[in-house]
């Protein structure tokens, strides 16, 4: 028998929802500034921050200390072989320039894979 199509539906919003690439927030506030630091550490990909001084750099973020006297991130840096800190007073932008590598790999996407996959052999 064919898959239910609202099952079909859920199993792709679940596998597309939580994507970030490609995303260029605002960070018009501190809240979203942030917000989008928080998303970048938790990123399984490069990003691209832009600094205040005009600078852009892409990077894969490894450490967030948003609670520090001077909040930072902690980066390393794509073309050369070390750590670089930034801080989140610098940042005047974030582009998500890398490729996702985590995205459709979520407990709750193997999860809706898991159910219809059984829901199909139980239905034959």
């Amino acid at each position: 028998m064919s898959q239910n199509p609202a099952e079909s539906t859920e199993i792709k919003s679940v596998i597309e929802e939580k994507s970030l690439e490609k995303w260029n927030p605002a960070l018009a506030t501190k809240e979203e500034l942030y917000d989008a630091l928080h998303k970048a550490f938790d990123y399984r990909g490069d990003v691209t921050i832009a600094l205040k001084d005009g600078s852009k750099q892409v990077v894969y973020i490894f450490n967030n200390e948003p609670k520090a006297a001077e909040p930072y991130v902690e980066a390393f840096p794509a073309e050369r072989d070390e750590k670089v800190k930034y801080y989140y007073k610098d940042v005047a932008g974030l582009f998500f320039s890398g490729v996702d590598t985590a995205a459709g790999k979520s407990w709750a996407v193997w999860m809706a894979k898991y159910k219809a996959k059984e829901d199909a052999e139980q239905s034959h």
